[in-house]
């Protein structure tokens, strides 16, 4: 009995010392090479993942072109050149009807206006017709007065008007003169309502004249 405990104690030596000699022939890196063996490691990437981090995501945005500036007045801006525009206008023709023969009825309007300007200024054609036959066709000039999200149109035409069994206007040849007034939205869709005055400014003998009142809507494009 005292042999095998004496052998296996002898054999618990061994194994002891053969561990420690293990350990000690254990090789070690200088303190400068293994910070140099650190900074030389790199991480190869997975390519996707590198791409999808430097990705950036556009929002879509239906904000329309921004129309040039001729000329700011400290946030009152006279605008350029911008988009054409075609307005619908429903309303009252011959609104106040304070003279022989004029006559209110249901009135509306048809209006294209040229984005290319000279200036500030551009051309506009159009017609207005209304529910008793009277039909007003022109040809003139407008500018826009922006200031915040509202735009001022003013405008003067000259055209030709048939009377049907409308307000009697004189003559055929007619002035008119008006503004619209509309809130812009970020697609550049403009609501609003227009004022306009029509007459023949005294080329004939009788110069009745007629007002309109409209809702509008007028829509951007580009050719």
């Amino acid at each position: 009995m005292k042999s095998l405990l004496l052998a296996g104690s002898v054999g618990l030596v061994c194994t002891f010392a053969s561990v420690s000699d293990l350990r000690a022939e254990e090789p070690t890196l200088p303190e400068g090479d293994a910070v140099t063996l650190a900074a030389e490691s790199t991480f190869e990437a997975d390519p996707a993942v590198v791409l999808a981090a430097n990705s950036t995501v556009t929002e879509p945005t239906d904000a329309a072109p921004a129309a040039e500036v001729f000329h700011d007045f400290g946030g009152v801006q006279l605008l350029g050149n911008d988009r054409h525009y075609i307005e619908i206008g429903v309303g009252i023709y011959d609104l106040l009807t304070e003279e022989a023969g004029s006559k209110r009825s249901l009135g509306g309007s048809l209006e294209l206006r040229i984005g290319d300007k000279l200036g500030f200024i551009g051309p506009a054609v159009g017609a207005v017709f209304n529910a008793d036959g009277g039909v007003y066709g022109y040809g003139g000039i407008y500018m826009d007065v922006k200031f915040g999200d509202f735009v001022l149109t003013p405008q003067a035409a000259i055209g030709a008007y048939h009377q049907g069994d409308s307000s009697d206007l004189g003559g055929v040849f007619q002035f008119r003169i008006g503004a619209g007034l509309t809130y812009m939205f970020d697609n550049g869709v403009r609501l609003g309502i227009s004022f306009a005055h029509i007459s023949n400014a005294g080329i004939y003998e009788d110069n009745g004249g007629v007002e309109e009142l409209y809702l509008i809507a007028s829509f951007p494009f580009s050719l």
